[in-house]
């Protein structure tokens, strides 16, 4: 690999070796020719004759069943960790979910991570949510890593079993081991009832393993029902190292923040969808060129979004941009620069006789080289692939907690048809003008340091696309121009479909004005989470469409 790769990891995210490693056949290649990697392989196959390799992924959503993946990789059901503080009704507030991750074969112990790292980007980007992984080196989860029912609940018991909801258990029979995950545990606030632990032993729900406690959280006993045999099987639980650790970076605050409760039905779609993202990049060639689209420049664009969704609360500005800038990174090889005129050639032979045309024709080429049209060329892209009927497909609130087709969005649809701006209030023309101002947003951020002009980051649920606000300047042109031409009122409604009222005192009149003059007293925003899905969507179109090309 001609890529030079840092070896030392320290808590550091180091994304440029996680898009190496993330890649089946570059990383592969990058692992194998890491020294310690080696040799990490090679003690991991002494000691994983039965195990897995896993990393773990924090989420700011609880994950309620497998993710099936490409090659084998699953993203497992979170592990809630409670950290410890109730809200005024006594219920546990602060939470982190963190989802066990198992990896590939190619994925040995030592940098993993990185694997992990670019795998976290793109469930971020396919989701629209916070993901994150731990910076350092974390051991591989094996077989030697379980331990005792009873020494996990000795470990445990000191906060109430914070830990446990989702946390595997093992029951070693003689024909073999029978998986498991244990609930939320729940104290009994009775002193004649002992608390338990129950973990289910099938998918069904219809297999349970009942575990008995004292009133001081100690083990009792386990109760001798199926699938267990007291008398032959052995418990143990898979007792995950640093998960304190990891769950303390970025904890969930409940009912201030994200929703962590999604639906099933969602669940299922991002699943879908994430699948798709990742069988499609690694159709990707690994590298193709400057000019051409590959794996790598994807990943860098996926990355963004990702940063996007991690800076949201932080600074609306940056995250704002960073999507702009990932539209704009694929943009700029989707959508092909200008060409030159079709009159070139010809003036280049009329000029060539005369210094001074001459001059003026090569101050002419020289504004067009510069000239690379990229407001354009990011409109461009932005309406073919994620068109306007395209931007309807938002998820919201209700849609997260009740699925797609609940009676709980009837209301907000209601109140939407009576007060939401949406793309169908606009002409095509206005709309290609609100997306490259947002372009034009992103630039002034990027070099001057100017906030984007929104007022209201967080909009309501009946606002989903656009945030309309007063364009105040404009507004001072207009009155002034209509006062100076004294227009009045007009019989020709076609072109002059609307009334402007202007002026003081007695000067005070009514004149009519035309649909562009009335929008452009208004100053119309693509607001974030419009911004956000559109990044995403025409983003995922492209690369499907680019992914296909390379199997053809």
């Amino acid at each position: 690999m001609s890529e030079s790769i840092r070896d030392w990891i320290s808590d550091q995210t180091l994304f440029k070796e996680a898009i190496v490693a993330f890649h089946p056949e570059a990383g592969k290649e990058y692992y194998s020719q890491n020294l310690v990697t080696r040799l990490s392989m090679f003690k991991q196959q002494e000691s994983t004759v039965n195990g897995r390799l896993f990393g773990y992924i924090s989420l700011d959503f609880q994950l309620t069943s497998d993710w099936e993946l490409p090659r084998d990789i699953i993203i497992e059901p979170s592990i809630v960790i409670n950290h410890g503080v109730n809200d005024v009704s006594g219920q546990e507030c602060v939470q982190s979910f963190i989802s066990p991750v198992q990896l590939p074969e190619w994925v040995p112990a030592y940098g993993r991570q990185l694997f992990v790292q670019g795998l976290a980007a793109a469930v971020s980007f396919t989701t629209s949510r916070c993901v994150y992984v731990h910076g350092g080196t974390i051991e591989s989860v094996t077989l030697d890593e379980l331990v005792s029912l009873e020494d996990f609940i000795a470990d445990n018991r000191g906060d109430n079993f914070a830990n446990i909801e989702n946390a595997k258990v093992v029951i070693k029979t003689a024909c073999g081991d029978i998986w498991g995950r244990f609930c939320k545990f729940w104290p009994t606030e009775r002193p004649e009832i002992f608390p338990r632990l129950t973990a289910q032993m099938d998918d069904a729900g219809e297999q349970f393993l009942n575990v008995e406690l004292d009133n001081d959280l100690s083990f009792t006993s386990v109760l001798n029902t199926l699938p267990y045999n007291a008398s032959t099987d052995e418990i143990m639980v898979l007792q995950i190292k640093d998960l304190r650790q990891m769950a303390a970076i970025h904890p969930v605050v409940r009912g201030r923040g994200a929703i962590v409760d999604i639906h099933r039905d969602v669940l299922g779609e991002w699943n879908n969808q994430l699948s798709d993202v990742i069988s499609n990049l690694w159709q990707l060639p690994y590298k193709a060129g400057r000019e051409k689209f590959d794996y790598k420049k994807c990943m860098q664009a996926i990355r963004m979004v990702q940063l996007a969704h991690h800076d949201y609360k932080e600074d609306f500005d940056l995250s704002f941009s960073m999507l702009v800038s990932a539209i704009e990174s694929i943009a700029q090889i989707a959508i092909p620069a200008p060409e030159k005129h079709k009159l070139h050639n010809e003036w280049k032979e009329v000029t060539k006789d005369d210094p001074q045309l001459n001059a003026l024709f090569q101050h002419y080429c020289n504004l067009q080289s510069n000239d690379k049209r990229l407001k354009e060329r990011f409109a461009g892209f932005v309406f073919k692939y994620c068109p306007v009927e395209q931007w309807w497909n938002l998820y919201d609130g209700d849609i997260l907690q009740h699925g797609f087709n609940s009676h709980w969005n009837s209301g907000a649809e209601f109140s939407r048809e009576q007060n939401e701006f949406t793309p169908v209030h606009f002409t095509t023309s206005q709309l290609e003008n609100i997306v490259k101002d947002t372009y034009k947003y992103r630039s002034n951020f990027v070099h001057r340091g100017e906030s984007a002009p929104h007022k209201h980051p967080v909009l309501c649920s009946t606002q989903r696309f656009f945030e309309l606000q007063c364009n105040h300047d404009e507004i001072k042109k207009l009155e002034k121009k209509l006062c100076k031409e004294d227009r009045g009122l007009k019989e020709d409604k076609n072109t002059y479909p609307y009334k402007w009222t202007c002026g003081r005192g007695e000067k005070r009149k009514d004149h009519s004005i035309t649909e562009g003059e009335l929008f452009s007293t208004k100053r119309c925003l693509i607001n974030r989470d419009l911004m956000r899905e559109i990044a995403i969507k025409s983003i995922s179109s492209y690369l499907a469409e680019q992914s296909k090309t390379v199997l053809l």
